[in-house]
């Protein structure tokens, strides 16, 4: 599977996940046809590492 098609399917699981648990996807979008980049909602207060490891 190619990188394009990977990351075709990745937003589209992501963009059908819900719950309370898991941030939203905002979006994605691919920059100059070399990076491929996907937003999720703040996070606020802690980083992503801390609530994992609860620090």
């Amino acid at each position: 599977m190619g990188r394009d098609a990977c990351y075709d399917r990745e937003l589209g699981v992501l963009s059908h996940l819900s719950h309370p648990n898991i941030i939203s996807l905002i979006g994605g979008c691919v920059h100059q046809d070399t990076e491929r980049i996907i937003v999720y909602e703040f996070m606020p207060l802690r980083t992503l590492y801390d609530h994992l490891h609860g620090n």
